[in-house]
């Protein structure tokens, strides 16, 4: 709209100054055109440069999506483990106790392998540590 009222107010002008050769008249309207194809040009350009930083930003949107998705599931399954390991303590305290009140008279106790305990432990703690960093 506005390039019409420009070109508009062009064409008044130039019938205002009919002094002018028509040679000069040609020239300024060839003039006007090539800024105006400038102009076109550098909008065209701008644009290019806006679809691609909008295409960046959604390629970063995309990671950061998938990387909380990782993050979701890696803390589910921590805390699927952590209620395993929760349980299973529980488990074993029950059963010492049971064991304890059964027979007085025994004196050691049995112990589950501590390996066990520290492979689930060393899991969750590496776990901990890739949802921290």
């Amino acid at each position: 709209m506005a390039a019409a009222i420009e070109e508009r107010d062009n064409a008044r002008k130039d019938l205002s100054e009919t002094h002018l050769a028509k040679d000069e008249i040609v020239k300024k309207a060839w003039d006007l055109r090539d800024q105006a194809v400038q102009r076109k040009n550098k909008a065209e350009i701008e644009v290019a440069r806006t679809r691609i930083d909008m295409m960046q930003v959604n390629s970063q949107l995309m990671e950061a999506i998938q990387q909380k998705i990782q993050l979701s599931q890696q803390l589910e399954q921590w805390q699927v483990d952590m209620q395993q390991l929760l349980d299973e303590q529980m488990r074993h305290k029950l059963s010492s106790q049971e064991t304890k009140e059964q027979s007085p008279k025994v004196v050691t106790e049995t112990v589950p392998s501590t390996s066990q305990f520290e492979r689930k432990r060393n899991k969750l703690l590496a776990i901990f540590r890739n949802f921290n960093s």
